[in-house]
């Protein structure tokens, strides 16, 4: 094995230890269709809280919650990128009560949730 080969394998191996050594293990609890789920998105997550916290996870990064555009053309849908009104919770993914209800059941059960 060459020597940048060996350095390259030791500092993989070093990544993979502190990587499993993490106490952390965060979830994208989101994916690009998400907006549309027929229950909300944040009603969807609320059901599956005991499931995530069973699977260990210690934290969940959640899709951006504000009121975003949702127009036309190129892109008819932002999935909240393109956010409207910064302090209006009412969403694609859910409205201000199913995101409040969502973040107090994920606490109960330890797990974090991070805004995107």
């Amino acid at each position: 094995m060459t020597s940048k080969k060996t350095l390259v394998f030791f500092i993989f191996n070093i990544l993979l230890s502190l990587k499993v050594s993490s106490s952390e293990i965060i979830l994208q609890g989101f994916n690009w269709e998400s907006y549309a789920h027929s229950s909300g998105w944040f009603n969807h997550l609320n059901r599956r809280v005991a499931e995530i916290s069973d699977a260990n996870f210690t934290t969940i990064w959640l899709p951006p919650v504000s009121l975003a555009y949702d127009g036309e053309g190129l892109y008819p849908h932002s999935r909240g990128y393109m956010p409207q009104e910064y302090y209006n919770l009412d969403s694609a993914y859910g409205n201000e009560g199913s995101l409040r209800a969502l973040i107090k059941n994920l606490k109960s059960r330890g797990v974090s949730p991070m805004a995107d």
